[in-house]
């Protein structure tokens, strides 16, 4: 891999992700995050789990098509002991959540990526069949609209275009994208072949005429296996909570043994959480207590040896009578996975929102890099049959705070870069939003957003910076000591987190009037 993170190639063809239209971000984080929590994962560990996990039968021919995908993107590696790993670009991936390096590489390193997004500026609304009109003579080697179709979905996914009735439209971040890579246009037939790296060969994949076989040119020197870090494991408490969610669920013996994980999970990410289990009850009731903006669900728990919970496995009218018994506002089932048909349309009918077991350990590690509000968190009750949204929303979350985390980090590498070079004065909000603007390329922060972190850091509480003038500041403390400051905070916090309170009777509604 390059020093820029490049996988230093160029692709004729991509193929979809599972989760359909928009999701394939979403579902690249979740395929990168399985990969990160195993010990040993090898290649027919990871095509096993994505069978199982998107419902893709028996076969490994699609499972290939996706592991080919995501390693061709630059994000795995298949070892020659047959084990898999994340790459350097993978890792970042996880750790920032900053979807800027997806849109750049397959600007930089998918074939029509960026012709395709100006096609929909220009034409005003485009669909997968119009772009094979428009650009059909450009790339004649694309003789139906499939390749169209999956950069569409995947420009979607990470909010560059707009899906509309019958195709899609520009947005403000798609025109910004344009400008950026304005002058990125394919230099295809530049491209010199060069030896293929040391790394195992992805056996090619026979899935249609725009399938991955020979697609790939390499375009730089050879690569080692020290290019790429090893798996980064962390084997801590986050992580076993995680794996006995996931196996837990598959416990049909132990049903109460799920239940109690299931209480210790929503713990965990800040609720209050009874393991109420017993004849007439529910399993699990939850609480969000934020004062008037308090919200309750009761969770239901379905273990299965077999990895699917059916319809027949779920009694709705208890689940309606358990959420009126504890006047909750929501109803969740959390399962191994769900089946289709019947199951999903009596969810809708009963306002349930359904959980695999893997997306509530997916959405414990993510609070564990990106802690979220319990606001934030409501989006895991707000979607009735619809099991693939509640992880995907809470990713979307995560994204914005991992976001907004990197901001003080950038005002104080800002305010020490620019004393370094010989900058005296105060630094104003206006300054460090167009300094910022041109170290990223693009508006990374909002103007109003660099002024909250500013008041924040001059607050005497942080004690960083100085407030000169209304809109001006100066720094008073180097970036290490503010970070030092923020863990004894963090100390603090977390010391009265563990200071036991006077109980309160959460099975009552103790809610305020909203009347």
């Amino acid at each position: 891999m390059a020093p820029g993170g490049e996988t230093n190639r160029l692709y004729r063809s991509i193929w979809p992700l599972p989760g359909g239209d928009g999701h394939f971000l979403a579902t690249l984080l979740e395929i990168l995050t399985w990969v990160q929590s195993q010990t040993h994962s090898t290649v027919p560990n990871l095509y096993a789990w994505m069978r199982q996990r998107y419902d893709l039968g028996s076969e490994a021919k699609t499972a290939m098509g996706y592991f080919q995908l995501v390693a061709r993107m630059g994000y795995l590696e298949s070892q020659r002991n047959g084990t898999v790993i994340l790459t350097a670009r993978a890792l970042q991936l996880l750790q920032t959540r900053d979807t800027q390096p997806v849109l750049d590489a397959l600007m930089r390193e998918c074939l029509g990526t960026y012709d395709i997004l100006e096609a929909v500026g220009r034409l005003g609304s485009a669909n997968g069949k119009s772009l094979l009109t428009e650009l059909g003579e450009q790339f004649p080697f694309w003789t139906t609209s499939a390749q169209f179709v999956w950069r569409l979905q995947w420009l979607y996914s990470l909010g560059c275009i707009e899906k509309v009735e019958g195709g899609y439209i520009i947005t403000l971040a798609g025109q910004s994208a344009l400008q950026m890579y304005g002058s990125l246009l394919s230099t295809a037939d530049s491209i010199t072949p060069v030896s293929p790296s040391n790394a195992v060969p992805i056996p090619p994949l026979e899935v249609s005429e725009d399938s991955f076989h020979e697609e790939a040119t390499p375009a730089v020197s050879e690569a080692t296996e020290a290019d790429s870090p090893p798996v980064l494991v962390i084997r801590d408490g986050v992580e076993r909570l995680a794996e006995r969610i996931r196996s837990a669920a598959l416990e049909s013996s132990d049903a109460t043994g799920f239940e109690r994980v299931i209480r210790e999970a929503f713990q965990f990410l800040g609720f209050v959480a009874e393991h109420k289990s017993g004849s007439g009850d529910t399993d699990v009731l939850v609480t969000a207590a934020l004062g008037q903006e308090t919200y309750r669900s009761i969770v239901d728990g379905k273990s299965s040896r077999h990895g699917r919970v059916g319809n027949q496995q779920i009694n709705w009218l208890a689940l309606e009578r358990h959420k009126s018994q504890h006047k909750a506002d929501y109803i969740l089932v959390v399962a191994p996975s769900f089946s289709s048909g019947d199951l999903l349309d009596d969810a809708v009918k009963t306002d349930a929102s359904l959980l695999s077991a893997n997306d509530l350990a997916a959405v414990v590690r993510l609070h564990a890099s990106t802690p979220l509000s319990l606001i934030d968190l409501r989006e895991l009750f707000r979607y009735a049959g619809r099991p693939e949204l509640p992880l995907q929303r809470v990713q979307e979350r995560a994204a914005e705070v991992a976001r907004l985390q990197r901001l003080l980090p950038d005002i104080l590498r800002t305010f020490e870069h620019s004393y370094r070079v010989g900058v005296s004065g105060p630094i104003a909000a206006d300054s460090l939003h167009l300094i910022l603007a041109r170290d990223y390329g693009r508006a990374v922060y909002t103007k109003d957003e660099i002024v909250a972190g500013l008041e924040l850091l001059s607050a005497p509480l942080v004690g960083a910076l100085r407030k000169v003038t209304d809109t001006a500041f100066a720094l008073q403390m180097p970036i290490i000591s503010v970070g030092r400051r923020f863990q004894a905070q963090a100390r603090q916090l977390l010391e009265a987190a563990e200071t036991p309170i006077l109980p309160v009777a959460m099975d009552k509604d103790t809610r305020p009037d909203r009347s």
